[in-house]
C-alpha cells in the first residue's frame, strides 16, 4: 500500500510538471523573409497590476526590452474584480499534510484567478476550484496545484469527457495552475480550453508519421539553427514580431515579484512535413528574470495562427543530483 501511494504520489507531482494550453485569437499570416529579433537587456520594471492589456514596442532589431512604449496599449487596460469562487479540496489531498506555513487554501485559489487574469485576461468568476497542496523530497518547494472547472467536476453537464466503454462522464478542467505553496510565487500555468464532443484521438497512421518525419531528415531540417528552420517553416516575420510580443508579456505576467530581464527564442519543434509545408507544433522561448529563473514560453503555431502559450519554471526547482529509485520510492 505503501508504494501505491507513493506512486500516486510521484504521479501527481508529473502532473505538476506537464502543462499544456490553449488560448485562442486570429493572426493574419504573410510569407516574407525571416526577420528575427528577441529582447535582452537590463531589468525593468513590470506593468501596473491593474493593467492586464499591456503590450510592449517590438524591436526591429536585437535589443534591450526597456525598449518599450508603454503609452501605446493594443487594448484599453481592464482593472482585476476579485472573482466569486466555489473552492474544493483535491480528493486526493491525504496524500500530503498541509504545513501551517502555507499559503491558506481559499488564498491560494484567488492568487491563481489573479494569476490566471494577468495572463490571458480571463476572469473566473462563478467557476469551480479544486485545489491540492504538493510535496516531494526531489523539489525545494511545495506548492498549490488548482485545477479550475466550469462547474461542480462531480456531477458535469458541460465540457466533459465520455468514456468509449464505460459511458462515465469526466469533467474538463479550463485551466491549471501552480504556485508556490509558502510564497504564492507563480510556477505554471495553462489553459485547456472549452470542448464539446469529446472523443479519444487515435494514431493509426503510423506510417505516414513516419514519412513525414522522414522527409524533414531529407530537408535538412534537424541540421538548420533556429533562423533557417523558421525560414524554412514560412513563419512571416510579422507573424514572428507578434509571438515574441506575447512570449515578452508573458514572461512580465509570470515573473510577478522580480523583474524580465531576457527573452529569447530557443528552437522550433516539427511534427512532419505534408506536401511540401512543415506540420509546426511549438515556438519555444526562453525567458530569465534578475534573479537568475527561467521560465519556458511555447507557443502553438498549428496552421500558423497563434493559439497557446504555456509557462513552465518547475525545472529550477528540483534538487540538483536527486534520483528516483527504480522500486518508485522517490528516495534519492
Amino acid at each position: 500500500m505503501k508504494t501505491k501511494n507513493k506512486s500516486k504520489e510521484i504521479l501527481k507531482v508529473a502532473m505538476v510538471c506537464v502543462m499544456a494550453i490553449g488560448l485562442f485569437s486570429a493572426a493574419s499570416v504573410g510569407f516574407n523573409q525571416l526577420i528575427f529579433a528577441r529582447a535582452t537587456g537590463e531589468a525593468t520594471p513590470l506593468p501596473p497590476a491593474e493593467s492586464t492589456t499591456e503590450t510592449v514596442a517590438f524591436a526591429q532589431t536585437p535589443g534591450d526590452i526597456t525598449n518599450q512604449d508603454k503609452s501605446q496599449p493594443d487594448v484599453e487596460a481592464e482593472i482585476f474584480i476579485r472573482p466569486t469562487l466555489t473552492i474544493i479540496e483535491s480528493p486526493d489531498q491525504h496524500f500530503h499534510a498541509i504545513p501551517a506555513s502555507a499559503m491558506l487554501m481559499e488564498d491560494a485559489a484567488q492568487s491563481g484567478s489573479r494569476y490566471i487574469w494577468d495572463v490571458f485576461g480571463t476572469s473566473i468568476d462563478g467557476m469551480y476550484v479544486q485545489m491540492f497542496f504538493a510535496a516531494h523530497a526531489s523539489q525545494i518547494n511545495t506548492w498549490w496545484v488548482g485545477t479550475v472547472f466550469l462547474e461542480s467536476p462531480d456531477n458535469p453537464t458541460q465540457n466533459y469527457f465520455v468514456h468509449p466503454r464505460s459511458g462515465e462522464k469526466t469533467a474538463l478542467p479550463v485551466f491549471m495552475f501552480t504556485i508556490n505553496g509558502i510564497t504564492g510565487d507563480r510556477i505554471d500555468i495553462t489553459y485547456m480550453g472549452i470542448r464539446e464532443n469529446v472523443t479519444p484521438v487515435v494514431y493509426s497512421d503510423i506510417d505516414a508519421i513516419g514519412a513525414a518525419r522522414w522527409a524533414l531528415v531529407e530537408a535538412g531540417w534537424f541540421d538548420m539553427d533556429i533562423y533557417e528552420q523558421v525560414t524554412f517553416a514560412g513563419i512571416s516575420d510579422d507573424l514572428l514580431e507578434t509571438y515574441m510580443q506575447t512570449a515578452i508579456r508573458v514572461a512580465k505576467a509570470q515573473f510577478n515579484i522580480s523583474y524580465v530581464r531576457d527573452v529569447q527564442l530557443a528552437d522550433l519543434g516539427a511534427n512532419g512535413m505534408t506536401d511540401g509545408v512543415v506540420d509546426i507544433a511549438t515556438l519555444n522561448f526562453t525567458a530569465s528574470d534578475n534573479t537568475g529563473r527561467e521560465a519556458i514560453i511555447s507557443i502553438s503555431t498549428s496552421d500558423l495562427a497563434f493559439r497557446s502559450v504555456s509557462i513552465s519554471t518547475q525545472h529550477n526547482d528540483f534538487i540538483p543530483g536527486f534520483v528516483f529509485r527504480d522500486d518508485g520510492s522517490g528516495l534519492g
